[in-house]
């Protein structure tokens, strides 16, 4: 019977650690453990000053009624939004389907000199396009994949669509939209 040399068996048992280190760090306990220290390490950023974010909390549900809310809500808060002059307003909500309202929200929308950027949603490599089209209307999906704790920590700032199983276009977050167009350019991507 061959022996096997000690630089064999310290090679083995290397790779065997070592594939058992990379099993270990998948677990969800020290993936949680990454992300952590991802989080430590990152720190609070700082948001823009001149960005305003206005939230749907349960306060707005309890004053507003249930979901799904009136076009003509949106609408109003659009008018009211464009009195301030803003650079852009962007739009976290899905337009899917058509609603009474829609008319309207598509009229205060062409009326303003603001360019509003709306959500849709990417499935099965399809954009699911909101029904709110206008001039001063652009879209940016919103999927996201949040960790196992619920933050986001990474996510695409542009995919590409397609029909037919053909590439026909590269579509942007609704996050790299509204950047395009607060900075009055062209979205794009490095590789």
């Amino acid at each position: 019977m061959k022996k096997i040399s000690t630089a064999s068996k310290l090679y083995l048992i290397t790779q065997f650690l070592g594939v058992l280190i990379l099993l270990i760090a998948q677990t969800p306990y020290f993936v949680t453990l990454n992300n952590l220290f991802t989080d430590l390490l990152q720190g609070q950023i700082q948001t823009h000053k001149e960005i305003v974010i206005v939230g749907i909390d349960d306060a707005s549900l309890k004053q507003l009624g249930a979901w799904p809310w009136d076009r003509e809500l949106f609408a109003t808060a659009i008018q009211n939004l464009q009195q301030a002059n803003p650079n852009v307003i962007g739009i976290d909500v899905l337009f899917l389907e058509p609603r009474k309202g829609d008319d309207n929200l598509k009229q205060v929308v062409n009326n303003g000199s603001t360019q509003v950027v709306l959500a849709n949603k990417f499935v099965s490599g399809e954009i699911q396009d909101t029904v709110i089209q206008s001039k001063n209307v652009s879209t940016g999906y919103v999927n996201v994949v949040p960790d196992i704790d619920g933050k986001i920590r990474n996510t695409t700032f542009a995919v590409e669509a397609n029909s037919n199983n053909k590439l026909t276009n590269t579509e942007y977050s609704f996050a790299m939209q509204i950047l395009s167009e607060y900075y009055k350019a062209s979205p794009s991507v490095a590789n």
